[in-house]
């Protein structure tokens, strides 16, 4: 039986229990894709540390091409080997563009056949709701749902789990550098950059959460409420109420704009923290080498080293921010998708038909329309065979419908008030 889940309001903060229990449904159909996953994460990584890899290696390899002319310039003796230096700045080159290229064309690939999957549970879900839930929305909603709402969902993996693992991984790998070269600037760096990590996904999602979830919810109603005034125009302006519709919308385009504003603000912010992390990581490492350079502990190509390769971060840490300044969106999403999760689950309770032909016995069944002054029918017992032909014939309004939405799972038996005993058996 599918729990009902806790409806917030658009301008409420959820907790970080109530945001995994919603996103948790969502995250079992991306367990289909596991092992895609894990290989897109693999290959964004590796065009991260690609780039890491390219910057520090070509840095060395100048400064030390540098200081050899300085030195063979004032007469001294010197040697540099020029050809492992230029093999691995060719490598990593070959390996960021290639990796790259891959990372982009298999995560869209397994991104289209992740949105199939999530479009398809969602629609199931859709097709089994009664008509009396499904008509307690327009279809524009309905279809909102199953398109922006889904579409919104490649965010979950694309945005907001496989970036930030990257860009770990990349904090980690740049640790590991400083703690071979330069190991008194480690715990200060790691400080740093660990920090400025949780600010740019954590932070940002928790500063963003209400304007992102409310701002979907405003653009939801906008469109709404802009094609109910474009098909009823003629009406309005037949009763003068077209600038009293028009001011309704010009006041929910204003909300959306103020949340898009708030949201464009919060992004910058975390955008300039970002460049912040990663200036303050190049000046740490190159005033703590510099007094290393000093003491004789380290040479002047790792010097300029060690903060170019702090440079590759904007690589992971760049497009955190605005994604995770959006990740209320994703939220609202998943929520306004369990609410159809959910209401096919309280038609169909924990039955599941399995495949093949069933078998249907009814006893003494009588249904009434909640409201309705009279039985839709009455006392209808009816069987089945698996496999059989029936045709139910009656004159019109004699039920046939009704009881065919019963049979189908149309129409919710517990929900209605339907006092029977319906009985679905396994046929052969």
């Amino acid at each position: 039986m599918i729990e009902p889940a806790r409806t917030l309001g658009p301008g409420s903060t959820p907790s970080t229990r109530e945001a995994l229990a919603t996103l948790a449904p969502w995250w079992r159909v991306h367990e289909r894709y596991r092992r895609r996953l894990l290989l897109g994460v693999v290959l964004m990584t590796m065009t991260a540390l690609s780039a890491l890899g390219l910057l520090a290696v070509s840095g060395w390899f100048i400064t030390a091409s540098a200081l050899t002319g300085a030195a063979l310039a004032a007469g001294a003796v010197a040697v540099l080997d020029v050809y492992t230096p230029g093999s691995a700045i060719r490598l990593f080159a070959v390996s960021r563009t290639v990796s790259r290229y891959l990372e982009r064309l298999y995560n869209h690939d397994t991104i289209l056949r992740l949105l199939a999957s999530l479009r398809g549970s969602a629609f199931a879900s859709l097709v089994s709701m009664d008509p009396a839930r499904l008509a307690a929305r327009r279809s524009s909603d309905w279809l909102n749902r199953l398109t922006a709402d889904i579409d919104t969902l490649d965010a979950l993996y694309l945005r907001l789990a496989a970036p930030p693992v990257m860009a770990l991984l990349l904090i980690v790998a740049l640790l590991g550098i400083t703690l071979v070269w330069l190991p008194g600037a480690t715990p200060w760096l790691a400080l740093l950059l660990l920090t400025g990590w949780a600010w740019l996904t954590l932070g940002q999602a928790r500063w963003g959460l209400v304007a992102s979830r409310r701002r979907v919810t405003t653009l939801e109603a906008l469109r709404s409420s802009l094609m109910e005034a474009l098909r009823g125009h003629a009406e309005l302006e037949a009763y003068a109420a077209l600038g009293h519709v028009r001011e309704q919308l010009e006041a929910v385009e204003a909300r959306l704009l103020a949340d898009q504003w708030r949201l464009a603000v919060i992004s910058a912010v975390g955008n300039a923290l970002a460049v912040l992390v990663i200036g303050l990581a190049w000046l740490l490492l190159l005033a703590m080498g510099m007094l290393a350079l000093r003491d004789g502990q380290l040479s002047g190509p790792m010097l300029v080293m060690l903060p170019l390769a702090a440079m590759a971060l904007g690589e992971g840490l760049a497009g955190l921010p605005a994604a995770f300044s959006q990740a209320g969106a994703t939220l609202g999403a998943a929520e306004r998708l369990n609410d159809i999760e959910h209401a096919a689950g309280v038609v169909h309770g924990d039955a599941r038909l399995s495949a093949g032909p069933i078998s249907v016995s009814l006893e003494q069944v009588s249904y009434r329309y909640p409201g309705a002054l009279f039985e839709a029918f009455s006392n209808v017992s009816l069987t089945v065979e698996a496999g059989a032909q029936v045709a139910i014939c009656g004159a019109s309004g004699a039920g046939k419908s009704t009881l065919a939405a019963l049979l189908t799972g149309q129409t919710s038996l517990a929900s209605r008030g339907l006092q029977s005993r319906c009985n679905e058996q396994q046929g052969g």
